[in-house]
């Protein structure tokens, strides 16, 4: 992951999205610097977590 962020120096701001059921999903992200923004329910037993990472100076 961190190779495919130093390819684009360009870019500021990164979002994915992973299954809140899948801690070890959200953890691994967590340790790489992304923050959960946003949380959608996409079907039953299942949320997806929408989460970003700042790189460099943000103005959010």
């Amino acid at each position: 992951m961190l190779d495919l962020e130093s390819l684009y120096p360009m870019v500021k701001r990164w979002v994915l999205c992973t299954v809140l059921q899948e801690p070890r999903l959200v953890s691994f992200y967590e340790k790489l610097g992304y923050k959960a923004i946003k949380t959608e329910p996409e079907q039953e037993g299942m949320d997806m977590v929408y989460m970003e990472k700042w790189i460099g100076d943000s103005d959010a």
